[in-house]
């Protein structure tokens, strides 16, 4: 059994707690650290499911879970708690929440939070930002004045797929402002980009488009929060509801044909300094995410332990 993060008071907490995932998750899934730095740190972890049920309670990982699986944790006298990963569609096998005692899950769709079946169970955090991106030392974060960029996008442009086209929506837009935006189109997510290459570039970019992908809730606007730039985005169901990320103080658009204006207001703002204000409420907000997210969490796994 493998502790995924230092000895500490959060690691006593969840003692009596293991967390049971495959190696597919821990090979492929690109938010890993957030998940064991700001949601689980401490927490034990196994391949095994054997061992899992050592334990008196199971935080089963997954992102397609196993309905047997979830039957047999329980059939052994196991509280079961469920982390369900990557449903990005809303479309992935539930049949196993019916065993658990609480289900957390990413990526917020209104019509599964809503379902009368799992009312009171679901738990939402956030998908999190991709590995290698965080940054441990938030006073360290560059102000806003002194990025050199007003805004910089750096991915998938040609994403035919994405949610109501609008990936395509914003690239009509972005290829325009090139006085405005600095935009690095790569295929899929970062390209050849390393964690710590795209890092160092959002550094230096004071806002940061983010177009939904597959699904509304995109790994890019927490990438985004975590090197400190303020997210542009399009009003979202999961950024507007206090189940995920109400009152966040980023620049909303109702489409993206309203880009180019926005961006020219903004480099009209004498006062470079009032950039550096809104981009405090940004940070202090996502750290206000990260705390209640955590906290939640913890409440759930610690209400059968007491």
């Amino acid at each position: 059994m493998t502790t995924v993060a230092p000895a500490s008071p959060t690691h006593a907490m969840f003692a009596q707690t293991v967390l049971f995932t495959s190696a597919r998750v821990l090979q492929s899934h690109l938010e890993l650290d957030y998940i064991f730095r700001e949601i689980l740190p401490g927490i034990q972890l196994t391949l095994d499911i054997a061992e899992a049920i050592s334990a008196s309670s199971v935080i089963y990982m997954e992102h397609d879970l196993d309905e047997s699986i979830a039957r047999y944790i329980v059939a052994q006298g196991k509280d079961l708690i469920l982390f369900h990963l990557g449903d990005e569609l809303g479309e992935k096998q539930r049949s196993a929440y019916q065993h658990a005692r609480a289900v957390l899950r990413n990526y917020f769709h209104q019509h599964i939070f809503d379902d009368p079946l799992y009312r009171g169970q679901l738990v939402w955090v956030p998908n999190g930002y991709r590995n290698s991106v965080s940054n441990s030392n938030i006073n360290a974060i560059k102000p806003a004045h002194h990025r050199k960029h007003l805004a910089r996008f750096i991915g998938w442009l040609d994403n035919s797929a994405s949610i109501n086209g609008e990936r395509v929506a914003f690239k009509d837009v972005a290829i325009k402002l090139t006085d405005l935006m600095h935009c690095i189109p790569m295929q899929q997510f970062g390209g050849s980009f390393s964690p710590h290459l795209y890092r160092a570039l959002m550094d230096d970019s004071i806002f940061a488009p983010c177009p939904a992908g597959n699904a509304e809730e995109t790994i890019r606007i927490f990438d985004a929060l975590e090197c400190g730039c303020i997210p542009i985005t399009l009003r979202h169901t999961f950024l507007r509801t206090t189940a995920a990320m109400a009152h966040a103080p980023y620049l909303f658009l109702d489409n993206w044909s309203q880009l180019e204006f926005e961006l020219k207001k903004i480099t009209q703002i004498e006062q470079r300094e009032a950039l550096f204000d809104w981009q405090q409420q940004v940070v202090q907000h996502w750290q206000y995410v990260k705390e209640i997210t955590r906290l939640n969490a913890q409440r759930i796994i610690l209400t059968r332990q007491r």
